[in-house]
């Protein structure tokens, strides 16, 4: 695995563990509008689609 994937696979652990330690999804966030489902939601819907889209096809 690459030094990429296993730093992703270390975060992404992280981050499920905070989400799973998440008791209030109503909670508010700094951002007025948007409440901690909505961070949430926003993270794992867009990130995947920027790993896959064009930011990863640049020439390395």
């Amino acid at each position: 695995m690459s030094t990429i994937a296993i730093r992703h696979a270390e975060l992404a652990a992280r981050f499920a563990a905070i989400a799973e330690g998440v008791t209030d999804w109503d909670a508010l966030t700094p951002v007025p509008e948007w409440r901690a489902r909505d961070v949430v939601t926003h993270l794992v819907t867009w990130l995947p689609g920027f790993l896959g889209g064009s930011a990863w096809r640049w020439k390395r």
